[in-house]
């Protein structure tokens, strides 16, 4: 049932055998948190930080049960919330790049780019071989403006993974911001080409950004003549 990829049946008797476990054991928190995780998976949010409330309770004060707690809160627009479990969970482990990629990842979702960068930045320090961390980096610096300093991480994170599409999309979205509108086509191209089902030219989260992105993109074809 971890991560999301179990049929409904098999959710169910892992939800059961936890809380079996739970029922046995009450005042162990794992169970809980566990089962939080597999409720979260299902989108059951409000259940899931129940669960995580519950692990908190009983002394399970780790990194991990913090920082999903973060994701269920978030789930459930507590975004504020979120990130403050997030920043605990951070200090308990201030070394795990995971956590600052997870805290990123909320800081972007929130509107907060420039701490969404530094989280990245933290997180690749910590973990250098991670392309996801150097994808969602790259992005955050092309949110801000940045897109000469955003190419290095997008292209250090297709050194890494060829195949990361998000990579790819935001590389073409930079090349298109400096006006090398060729190589921004063609990277548009080669994503479409590995995963047109992923392609996203345009972000909907932002419309004003969707709009510079939209003015560039119709540029650049009118400049090849496309």
């Amino acid at each position: 049932a971890w991560g999301g990829r179990a049929r409904p049946a098999d959710y169910d008797r892992t939800a059961q055998a936890l809380a079996a476990v739970s029922a046995r054991w009450p005042r162990r928190s794992w169970p809980y948190a566990w089962r939080g995780e597999i409720l979260r998976d299902q989108g059951r949010y409000a259940e899931a930080l129940a669960d995580f409330e519950r692990a908190l309770s009983l002394g399970g004060h780790d990194a991990w049960t913090y920082a999903l707690a973060a994701r269920a809160r978030f789930g459930l627009g507590r975004g504020k919330e979120a990130l403050a479990d997030l920043e605990r969970a951070c200090r308990l482990e201030p070394d795990a790049a995971w956590l600052h990629s997870w805290r990123g990842e909320i800081c972007r979702q929130l509107g907060r780019r420039e701490e969404a960068a530094s989280a990245y930045a933290r997180a690749a320090a910590l973990d250098p071989k991670d392309p996801l961390v150097h994808a969602w980096w790259g992005a955050a610096l092309r949110q801000l403006g940045r897109p000469s300093e955003a190419l290095p991480r997008l292209e250090r994170a297709l050194a890494l993974a060829p195949e990361n599409g998000h990579a790819r999309q935001e590389r073409g979205k930079c090349l298109l911001a400096l006006g090398r509108w060729n190589e921004g086509v063609a990277e548009f191209t080669r994503a479409a080409e590995d995963d047109p089902g992923r392609l996203q030219v345009f972000d909907a989260e932002d419309p004003a950004e969707a709009g510079r992105l939209e003015k560039l993109f119709d540029a650049a074809l009118r400049a090849g003549g496309g």
